[in-house]
């Protein structure tokens, strides 16, 4: 077992990861703002930040929260994951899974559209609002 001092040092450091990896998904949601903000066909989209870490998406008659968490991986690689939930879509669950992902510090994830163009970084305009046209036009299905 580690001693006090070298488990302080480490959860501080865990500390500092978890703080950037926030500030990328803070990032992934400025960049949604913006774009919904200035592109007249995102029109009818609402956002609403609830805490620094969930999200709530509304369109339609539908309602996504999307969460950010962090987590320490099997190889002890520090990760951020994000789940967007689709809430009250069947009377007989509350939410249902749409997506979850997960990345780095960088922003980069473990999706990507195909092998040629490389994973998405979630920081990035394109790709935030891919992931977020993504959720939307899977919420819509029937078995999403």
């Amino acid at each position: 077992m580690k001693n006090a001092n070298e488990l302080l040092e480490e959860l501080a450091h865990i500390r500092g990861e978890y703080e950037k990896q926030l500030k990328r998904f803070c990032e992934f949601v400025a960049e949604i703002q913006e774009v919904i903000s200035i592109d007249a066909r995102l029109a009818g989209i609402d956002l609403d930040v609830i805490e620094n870490n969930l999200l709530k998406i509304r369109f339609i008659d539908k309602e996504l929260h999307v969460k950010y968490s962090y987590f320490l991986d099997k190889n002890n690689n520090q990760k951020g994951r994000i789940t967007c939930y689709d809430i009250c879509s069947t009377p007989d669950i509350n939410y249902k899974v749409i997506n979850s992902f997960c990345f780095d510090g960088l922003g980069t994830t473990d999706i990507s559209i195909n092998d040629e163009r490389g994973p998405y970084v979630i920081s990035t305009r394109p790709d935030a609002v891919n992931i977020l046209l993504y959720w939307l036009r899977t919420s819509l299905d029937e078995d999403s």
